[in-house]
């Protein structure tokens, strides 16, 4: 079998069509989700760019012991497995996904395409208008710099090839999959899209998809907290992201064409992944700043289509982590894999089990930590403020903070953090400041 694994940074779960989303359009990510397996609890070890992809492809947590850091030396990654038994490897990114951070590791052909997001433009002298935009007064200059940046490659790249990414990044991919020289072998195909990650600034007709009537201020980079706006302002920001999301949609549209027209469809097990989520004001926060580890960030996309698998259409509701994406492919393709911290999902998948895991834990040791049950989740905000206890079933929101109330249930909670930071960690810092308690 060969391997697609389609990753769009930054997409929240709860903003598809087949999450019950009232309005944002994404049939093509429904379509597969109604092939695939779709574990609708997948929760990100580490919610941010480079540490999510990290345990993605090694299989192990990071955030208890390593901050945003390159590959290790030692770390083996899927390619490298994949590699071992025969399999070609090539990835596309325009995301920090990239040589840089060691992730061309297990790839036999690594492209990354400058001019995206967050890099420097094609033409860094080009002149863009910026009338009508309203950076916020506490906006930093680097936030002012990696939205103009965007814009230039925006108009730069629109101008010269008449598409802007993602759109590259799926011609890429088709060019390399029609190339029959490309698929002599089996092969991995790892794309790595940075939308719909912010600056929220989709091309037309997408930037007006969600919001047409909008006549107000046009927020680019809003401040880390959501009263900094308008409910006016804060809609069309969400509008502008939920416009980034039918586009990605579409380019799941294009791959899965060109593979049905190239006969691989069928052969090939196609994973759709997200890094994370994107905080959308729920708690007072837009975007990921200091890792706040609610859901609306630590919730993943998450879903496997195995063309022979019975699974398709399962929504999973057990807890998952992005640890164990390397071991379940592995084990799926019957491929030995050395010891990770991730768990095999194949017999959660075929129904065999109803669950993997009694716990899944998150954030970043250095900020805050989080420990989820079935029923319940519990924040140590590491000082910064009172640690959290909520009861997800009634409280999916995540709004009423029972702390105070269950105050056994949250030192046991803590104490299994605890303990867990201790089994892996082995930054200083965690093991000094085990974090409030509740009173």
């Amino acid at each position: 079998m060969n391997i697609l694994v389609v990753m769009f940074d930054s997409l929240r779960p709860d903003h598809l069509g087949f999450n019950g989303h009232e309005y944002v359009r994404t049939p093509n990510i429904d379509a597969l989700a109604e092939e695939s397996a779709v574990f609708g609890n997948a929760i990100v070890e580490f919610p941010i760019t480079i540490p999510s992809r990290t345990a993605l492809v090694t299989g192990n947590y990071t955030f208890t012991n390593r901050r945003w850091m390159p590959l290790k030396d030692d770390d083996i990654t899927l390619g490298q497995k994949l590699q071992e038994v025969g399999y070609y490897n090539c990835a596309f990114s325009d995301t920090p996904f990239s040589t840089s951070s060691n992730m061309d590791r297990g790839f036999d052909e690594f492209h990354w395409i400058p001019g995206g997001k967050c890099h420097t433009p094609p033409n860094p002298d080009r002149e863009v208008d910026l009338s009508g935009i309203h950076f916020m007064p506490e906006t930093a200059p680097s936030d002012v710099r990696y939205y103009t940046n965007s814009m230039k490659s925006r108009a730069e790249l629109m101008q010269t090839q008449g598409m802007y990414f993602p759109d590259i990044i799926t011609r890429e991919a088709v060019k390399w999959l029609e190339d029959a020289a490309a698929r002599e072998r089996k092969f991995m195909l790892w794309l790595d899209y940075f939308d719909p990650h912010e600056p929220w600034d989709p091309p037309q007709p997408y930037s007006e998809m969600y919001d047409p009537g909008y006549r107000g201020k046009f927020i680019p980079m809003p401040d880390m907290r959501a009263d900094h706006c308008t409910k006016e302002e804060l809609r069309h920001i969400v509008a502008q992201y939920d416009g980034c999301v039918t586009q990605v949609d579409e380019q799941l549209g294009k791959l899965r064409a060109c593979l049905e027209g190239l006969a691989l469809w069928d052969d090939t097990i196609v994973v759709l992944v997200s890094d994370h989520g994107e905080p959308f004001g729920e708690h007072g926060t837009i975007r990921k700043f200091f890792v706040p580890v609610y859901d609306e960030l630590s919730k993943m996309v998450f879903m496997i289509r195995d063309p022979q698998s019975a699974s398709g259409g399962r929504k999973i509701g057990a807890l998952v982590q992005n640890t164990d994406l390397m071991p379940t492919l592995l084990a799926r393709l019957g491929i030995e894999s050395h010891e990770t911290d991730g768990i095999d999902l194949n017999p959660l998948i075929r129904g065999e089990v109803d669950r993997v895991r009694d716990a899944a834990y998150s954030g970043a040791f250095q900020i805050r930590g989080s420990v989820r049950t079935d029923e319940w989740k519990l924040i140590d905000n590491r000082g910064e403020k009172e640690t959290e206890l909520f009861n997800l079933p009634d409280d999916p929101g995540e709004k009423n903070n029972l702390a105070l109330q269950e105050p056994e249930l949250c030192k046991k909670l803590h104490r299994q953090l605890w303990e867990f930071g201790l089994r892996w960690s082995k930054v200083l810092a965690w093991r000094e400041r085990p974090g409030q308690m509740a009173k």
